[in-house]
């Protein structure tokens, strides 16, 4: 289908959906670096560096009439550096030290994207694929290994004590964002496989965040929770790999057909989709705010959206969920239907870590507010008012959220219930944390 050139709000002005500023025209400076740019197997564009290290996008004109990203829609001109750079950064490892090993791997170069994406590109998040333009005959290249559960164990731990440094295999061409040391693996037929080449991964598995204690567990928890409460998340698990535990997601962005056929879907970031770096992903750093989002989502007509999008602060709040930067919302892609806001993902708790009030600050503002001991009712007021938004609705929402919240908590418990004394005692700690907040803002409605 033909997607339409749809109107992006300017960042930092919530209310006025309007164009970004189109400062990338023109031309790139000569070059010799190219990369073929694929969406669901077919050429979409042309990846280039110019001589400064300069990246640019063009889309091929016979091309599928879709867009790479919402901030890059379809256009003759190529894509600059200002619009390209954020969405190819979106696609890599935050941890620096990550970069460093496919660096070290593949002989790639760890402070450039175009030459990451060079090595690591076949199997990116959604459905964008990158290969040299003299290999794209490898495009249907690779292959599936077995891996038992002790196999899956041992890479975990390697991975949570450094002694793989690098997320990946060799063989394996995959890409995956965060900061979060994660691996992906293909699954079909009740067995689990290293993926190599191009073929796609259809599960991301993540030991946790080892500096926070049984944060995988905290995730699961909070997830189910948020789906019990009638919000989309990721259909997570938590696994136990041969004394190894860990969270495993199964990939929103990929479609297995009852024959095991894998197909990728389209998605990307919040920021990738209002060209915002990576590094800029929370709002106190120059980031998108709640209305920037909010504005994003009315532009293109995603009203739904709009109120998953106030419900997901809402929960976020209560659950102590303080990480919910732009990175951790993205935009779905689908064939049939326009562009929508993914499950959510991504989200764990606070509480178990940090006891006190004082040391709780939102990624986005709630109002003009981020900490936890600062934001009052009258803020969800002044975020609703500001925002074009009903006040009593989303104040009448967040009442209701907070009502209903500690009981999704005890019936995620149920579904996942501790199996060790760290993870009763993170249970325990979790549910006296979202107990006492949904008081605090209970007791605001009198």
């Amino acid at each position: 289908m033909k997607w339409p050139l749809q109107r992006l709000a300017p960042f930092g002005n919530p209310t006025v959906p309007a164009p970004l500023q189109m400062t990338s025209t023109g031309d790139p400076p000569m070059t010799d670096k190219e990369l073929a740019v694929l969406l669901s197997g077919q050429r979409l564009g042309t990846l280039r560096e110019d001589r400064h290290g300069k990246h640019w996008f063009s889309y091929d004109l016979d091309g599928p009439e879709r867009n790479l990203s919402l901030s890059m829609p379809r256009r003759r001109q190529p894509w600059g550096p200002d619009r390209v750079e954020p969405f190819l950064d979106g696609l890599l490892p935050g941890d620096q030290a990550a970069r460093v090993e496919i660096a070290r791997t593949y002989g790639a170069v760890a402070g450039n994207t175009f030459s990451l994406l060079s090595v690591v590109g076949r199997d990116c998040a959604g459905a964008v694929q990158f290969l040299r333009t003299e290999a794209m005959n490898e495009i249907d290249d690779g292959s599936l290994i077995p891996m038992s559960d002790s196999d899956i164990g041992e890479r975990l731990k390697e991975l949570i004590t450094s002694r793989q440094p690098s997320w990946q295999l060799h063989g394996e061409h995959w890409s995956l964002a965060g900061a979060q040391e994660k691996i992906a693996l293909h699954h079909r037929g009740g067995q689990w496989h290293q993926a190599t080449g191009a073929i796609p991964t259809t599960h991301i598995i993540k030991p946790g965040v080892t500096d926070l204690h049984c944060q995988a567990y905290n995730e699961v928890l909070c997830l189910e929770a948020v789906r019990i409460i009638g919000l989309p998340t990721a259909n997570t698990d938590y696994v136990d790999f041969a004394g190894t535990s860990a969270v495993v997601s199964r990939r929103w962005d990929r479609h297995v057909a009852s024959d095991g056929t894998v197909t990728r879907v389209h998605q990307e970031d919040l920021c990738q989709a209002l060209a915002v770096h990576p590094s800029r992903k929370y709002q106190a750093d120059g980031g998108p705010s709640p209305g920037n989002v909010i504005a994003f989502l009315r532009s293109l007509r995603l009203e739904d959206d709009i109120w998953l999008f106030v419900r997901a602060l809402s929960i976020n709040f209560l659950l102590g969920a303080t990480d919910a930067h732009a990175k951790n919302y993205a935009i779905l892609h689908t064939d049939d239907a326009p562009p929508r806001l993914a499950p959510l993902y991504d989200i764990a708790s606070i509480y178990p870590y940090s006891p006190t009030r004082s040391q709780r600050r939102l990624a986005m503002k709630i109002g003009s507010r981020y900490g936890y001991d600062e934001i009052t009712l009258r803020h969800w007021i002044t975020f609703a008012e500001a925002n074009g938004l009903d006040p009593n609705v989303v104040t009448a929402q967040l009442y209701l959220d907070a009502g209903e919240l500690p009981g999704a908590l005890r019936a995620a418990l149920d579904v996942h219930a501790p199996r060790t004394d760290d993870e009763h005692r993170l249970a325990e700690t979790l549910l006296d944390g979202v107990d006492a907040q949904c008081r605090q803002v209970l007791a605001w409605f009198g």
